[in-house]
């Protein structure tokens, strides 16, 4: 199955998939000034967040969980595009040639996933499951 969402945030959050299936991939595009913040699998009050944040502007990518955190150094790119392969034992993200895999368990309880801009964000998502 697949869905495409296109939109605009401005210092908001949206729900993209609730529940969230066991196994998905996201592609979002944006554009290269914008800072995305997407929450990958996380539980309703967000005790268990799992942050993954994009800053193409100072080319980089972090994550945030409260059992792992890490940054990865991405290379510029005139049309940002960033794909994420989440399974139950993990996630793996692509942007443009560079890619890692994350190995980070899933709680059952973690069901939502959420994509927040603090600035404002146009953004394409493509949504495989």
């Amino acid at each position: 199955m697949k869905k495409t969402f296109s939109g605009y945030l401005c210092g908001a959050e949206r729900i993209l998939l609730a529940p969230a299936p066991a196994t998905f991939q996201l592609t979002l595009q944006f554009s290269a000034r914008q800072c995305p913040t997407l929450y990958l699998p996380t539980d309703n009050q967000r005790q268990v967040p799992v942050k993954l944040i994009v800053n193409a502007a100072h080319h980089h990518l972090q994550l945030q969980s409260k059992s792992l955190q890490q940054t990865w150094l991405l290379f510029p790119s005139l049309h940002p595009k960033l794909k994420v392969t989440v399974e139950p034992t993990g996630f793996s993200w692509q942007y443009g040639w560079q890619n890692h895999q994350v190995a980070l368990k899933r709680l059952a309880s973690q069901r939502l996933v959420i994509l927040a801009s603090q600035q404002p964000l146009d953004y394409h998502l493509t949504i495989m499951s």
